[in-house]
């Protein structure tokens, strides 16, 4: 029986219907945010063992992306919280983030057609939210990025 997460098929108000984490690659392209959330979500599930269960990410101007996840910590993680060892957890997100910041920027290039300019990832562990946040530079004048 597969596992399943929510993911973004649509862009705008509310969480959109529930999909199979294994569907993913065959529902059709709607939009290149729907795109980057499935890169994040699908990067998330391969490496920690398990996705969030919502995800969402959104435009802020010309040159900011957010994508926002819900319920993304581990069972373990949550055990480590709830012992007093937070920091542990925060301390091995940071540690995540570091070694596959390239991986997470070529997730949103790809999509955009835009460099990142910068990352920056955070987490807070009560409510269980993390936060991936793309600076994108400029859009070139004439250009055909998203």
């Amino acid at each position: 029986m597969p596992v399943f997460f929510p993911v973004v098929t649509t862009v705008g108000e509310g969480w959109p219907h529930m999909e199979s984490i294994e569907s993913v690659p065959t529902v059709p392209d709607r939009g290149p945010l729907t795109a980057i959330t499935r890169g994040i979500v699908r990067m998330h599930s391969e490496y920690f063992g398990k996705g969030p269960t919502r995800a969402k990410t959104e435009r802020v101007g010309p040159d900011l992306v957010i994508c926002v996840l819900h319920d993304a910590l581990t069972p373990v993680e949550r055990t480590l919280i709830t012992r007093g060892r937070g920091e542990q957890v925060r301390s091995l997100r940071r540690s995540f983030q570091d070694v596959m910041e390239q991986e997470f920027r070529d997730v949103v290039e790809e999509t955009l057609n835009r460099r990142v300019v910068a990352f920056m990832s955070q987490v807070s562990l009560d409510p269980d939210i993390a936060a991936e946040l793309f600076f994108l530079a400029p859009d070139e004048p004439g250009g055909t990025s998203g």
